[in-house]
Parts: C-alpha cells; structure tokens; sequence
C-alpha cells in the first residue's frame, strides 16, 4: 500500500482509500488499485456484531424452530439450514419459549451477548431492512414503475 500511496497520494480530507489486496507473481501481495470513499462509509464498513435469532415463522412441523443469524445494521438474517453434502438445519425447540432459551444462551456462549444486547442488533437489522425496501420504492418511483 506504501508504493501505492506513494504513487497516487493522500486522499482529500473527509475521504480514504478502499481497495483490495491480491497475491503477486512473486508471492507478494500487490495493492489492486483503489476508489476513494467517504470515512463516513469506511466507519461503516467495520465489523459488525452478530447473534443469533428465532424468527417466529421459522417453524418445522416434528423438528422444531430454525434459528437465524442477524448482523447488525445489514437488512436481512440468514437461517441455519445447513448446505453441502453431510449438513442439516440446526433446531432449537418446539416451541418458541424453548428455541428462545437456546438462542439467549447461544448469543451469551457464541457472542458475549445479553438478550437485550441481542434485541438491539435485530432491531437494527431491521431498520436497516425498512430503509432498503424505502429505497428501493423510491428508485422504482422514479423510474415510472408501479409502485404498491
């Protein structure tokens, strides 16, 4: 990065590099260019906190509650369904209260984290979700199309 930098600069102020890194020929690491970004959205791009999460319809009949892992600020979860050869979906009750239980102590083993700490990062997740779909109705706004 140091020749790099040397080569292109110092970013402006309120702006840094972002690129990324790939082996070289000779075993080194080469620097593959880069864009310049707002810090703004690099403090954004640290690493976020994790749980996990029971929604309320990840229900199996005769196997119980699939959890989900969530990550703070980013829309979405991603269920434990297991993929590849030799893997199966994770369970984690029949009932709710019971998936619930093993999902906050889960989050405390996995994660260091409380429930409360937990329903945080869900609820950003959340409104990370409500600012995409608000974003995406926009752009379809714009572009003429029917929007419901």
């Amino acid at each position: 990065m140091a020749a790099w930098r040397a080569e292109h600069g110092e970013p402006p102020e309120g702006f840094g590099w972002s690129g990324s890194w790939s082996p070289g020929a000779d075993g080194t690491r080469v620097f593959d260019g880069a864009q310049l970004v707002p810090l703004a959205d690099l403090e954004r791009a640290k690493p976020r906190r994790r749980c996990y999460w029971v929604p309320y319809d990840a229900f199996v009949p005769e196997r119980g509650y699939v959890p989900s892992v969530v990550v703070e600020d980013e829309a979405g979860h991603s269920p434990l369904v297991g993929t590849g050869e030799c893997s199966e979906s994770w369970f984690w009750g029949m009932t709710h209260e019971q998936a619930k239980k093993v999902c906050d102590d889960a989050n405390r083993r996995t994660f260091g984290l409380d429930p409360e700490e937990a329903n945080e990062i869900v609820s950003s997740s959340l409104a990370a979700q409500f600012r995409l779909e608000a974003a995406r109705r926009e752009v379809d706004r714009k572009m003429g199309r029917d929007v419901a």
